[in-house]
């Protein structure tokens, strides 16, 4: 309560003899806390839990980002893909939202409401949760059920699909997606391990140098899993949504705040197109990444030099956005979403 009283410029400052009193200060969110007469044990364990809590607070600043950003009906739709990340693993399993969106689909203009519901709960969803790589979007309906009886109309709604499975083409069954996610995390893990006792910002830098050394960009536009954490770690063969989100998967488990930002992009030669890169969020700040174009094709096979390794590395908005244009329309049926704001 009195966090919420006051006013931010505000300090909360809160003395501290007991691990019960560190808690109760962290869980009101105090922003100072000292300790007095306690034991060492008791002094490490008290800073423990303050870090711990300071880890949490900055992990949630990125968790579920573009769900927030969902009227009521699009997080009804997403907690309802959020819950059956297993279930849809089989690729024909149908999620039943029941009598739900009734009062909704009632309404003059409501079918269309819940269209843009329906596919800004899918694009918030995929940002979000990129381990979930192994659904093909476009073979994904939302299906809607209407039933009159004495002049009153009841609808039910459902997510399934219609006589294909919803799997991306490499992936034919619960049993190789399941296969394929545990190869995912046998790699990822190994990064993550190996890296514990780095800081943020070295993290960052390995990782994003990692993903350089060992992807390729496609070129040529035909490959399968081009896009998805799956191809990216199978293949090594990727497009600029493919960095992105493998950026952002491995980070999400190293607990960086990591987003995917799309929009468009013009290159040394002053051509624009559809492009993908990331936020991240390191010291209290927001910084752009973009893993893509630090991994630019090389004429003649040459060494990439440190300039342009890193000339999209931890950016703020004064360099990173003079040829980086942010569009939170990711697709025309969809609300616009927001992004964080970056550092200058």
């Amino acid at each position: 309560k009195l966090r919420e009283s006051i006013s931010h410029a505000h300090k909360i400052e809160v003395e501290c003899d007991t691990i019960e009193q560190v808690k109760e200060a962290v869980a009101v969110k105090a922003d100072i806390i000292m300790l007095d007469n306690m034991s060492v044990e008791e002094m490490k364990q008290a800073v423990e839990i303050i870090n711990k809590k300071k880890k949490e607070e900055k992990t949630n600043i990125a968790s579920n980002y573009y769900y927030s950003q969902l009227d009521e009906y699009g997080k009804i739709i997403y907690a309802g893909l959020y819950s059956n990340k297993e279930n849809l693993k089989s690729g024909n399993y149908k999620i039943d939202f029941g009598t739900k969106f009734n009062d909704l689909l009632n309404e003059a203009n409501g079918e269309n409401k819940l269209s843009i519901a329906f596919q800004s709960a899918w694009d918030a969803f995929s940002y979000d949760n990129v381990d979930v790589f192994y659904i093909d979007v476009s073979k994904v309906l939302l299906i809607t059920e209407s039933k009159t009886s004495w002049g009153k109309t009841t609808y039910n709604v459902k997510i399934g699909t219609g006589d294909t499975d919803y799997l991306i083409k490499s992936l034919r069954n619960k049993e190789q997606v399941d296969n394929a996610e545990k190869y995912i995390e046998d790699i990822s893990n190994k990064i993550v391990s190996a890296l514990s006792s780095y800081s943020d910002y070295k993290k960052v830098k390995y990782l994003h140098n990692w993903i350089i050394d060992n992807m390729e960009y496609d070129t040529s536009s035909e490959k399968e899993d081009t896009r998805n954490i799956y191809g990216a770690l199978k293949n090594r063969v990727i497009v600029c949504e493919g960095y992105a989100k493998l950026f952002k998967y491995i980070l999400d488990k190293m607990q960086i705040p990591c987003v995917i930002v799309s929009g468009e992009a013009t290159n040394s030669v002053g051509k624009t197109e559809l492009h993908a890169w990331n936020y991240v969020f390191i010291d209290n700040k927001w910084y752009a990444v973009d893993v893509t174009w630090d991994d630019p094709l090389i004429e003649g096979g040459g060494k990439l030099t440190d300039e342009n390794r890193y000339r999209y590395f931890l950016k703020g908005a004064s360099e990173f956005l003079k040829d980086h244009t942010e569009n939170g329309k990711f697709v025309e049926n969809s609300i616009e979403f927001k992004f964080p704001t970056l550092a200058q």
